[in-house]
């Protein structure tokens, strides 16, 4: 499925109108009230919508999981994700790729649709917790006493 989006140049202003293939999205989050930042394998576009029309539009034609209050990823371009530190990864080189965040709360969801095998935390470190505050907090306190 296609979807108008347009390009931007660096003061902001519309420079272009494509059309943008939904299995090249990484993810995408709002900037502003009513305007779509899509990441993709292609670049940045944009596009005026509301978030969770967006949402919903999408949710039918990808298998989309919401890691944070405002950012949507498109589960099939996930390469991996750190249940640590919170961060789902879109290339092999971690490195160097590009990357977003997840909630702690919303990793259930990540681990059931892509898979624990492209968990790349490591689960035999003495202080491993998923990246709460809470636990975060405890540990460091922990190792404090």
């Amino acid at each position: 499925m296609l979807m108008h989006v347009f390009s931007r140049d660096d003061k902001g202003k519309v420079i272009a109108s494509h059309e943008l293939l939904l299995d090249d999205i990484y993810y995408w989050t709002v900037e502003k009230t009513s305007t779509i930042v899509f990441t993709t394998k292609k670049g940045v576009f944009f596009k005026t919508a509301k978030f969770e029309e967006l949402a919903l539009l999408c949710k039918d034609q990808l298998e989309v999981v919401r890691t944070e209050r405002v950012i949507m990823v498109n589960a099939s371009n996930v390469v991996k994700y750190d249940s640590e530190s919170g961060k789902v990864y879109f290339g092999e080189d971690l490195a160097n790729c590009l990357w977003t965040y997840i909630a702690t709360s919303r990793l259930m969801k990540l681990k059931s649709i892509v898979g624990v095998e492209k968990d790349i935390a490591d689960r035999k470190s003495a202080i491993y917790a998923p990246a709460s505050k809470k636990r975060l907090l405890n540990n460091l306190f922990s190792l404090m006493s």
